[in-house]
């Protein structure tokens, strides 16, 4: 399930990765959770691959149904750019990592490692976008 909103506003988000983190750091989880949120993730992950592979093959016009990945990829590589030198490929580490994580298959202390870093990094960025964002101005009514 992939929210429409604009990533500073999306709660959504922000919870897939805070629940991410915990699974990855091994905290308590009914499999239908963990495996739903691991999923959710995935799919974030995905989409913005798609989206890397949009901008890769320097296409100027994509069609409507690639918009959606080359949002989710261009909000995750403004995410992370300042800090990583190849987002495309730190984001494909990452979704593997967290495929054999929702599948049960071992991870290694490195993999573990590398997986944690990006989701802070998510995390960090949204939570510091969403209070960066200005305020909805408010309305002002007028009586008569």
């Amino acid at each position: 399930m992939i929210s429409e909103l604009p990533p500073a506003a999306d709660l959504s988000l922000q919870h897939v990765i805070e629940n991410s983190l915990a699974i990855i750091e091994r905290e308590p989880f009914a499999e239908e959770r963990r495996r739903q949120v691991l999923t959710s993730l995935t799919e974030i992950l995905d989409q913005a691959s798609k989206g890397s592979q949009v901008v890769q093959s320097n296409m100027l016009a994509f069609g409507a149904e690639e918009q959606p990945a080359f949002e989710r990829f261009a909000m995750l590589f403004h995410y992370l750019q300042p800090v990583a030198a190849d987002v495309p490929a730190l984001l494909e580490r990452a979704k593997a990592n967290l495929e054999e994580l929702r599948d049960h298959h071992g991870q290694s202390d490195q993999e573990r490692a590398e997986t944690l870093h990006v989701l802070r990094l998510l995390l960090q960025a949204v939570l510091t976008d969403r209070c960066l964002k200005p305020l909805v101005s408010p309305r002002e009514y007028v009586f008569s």
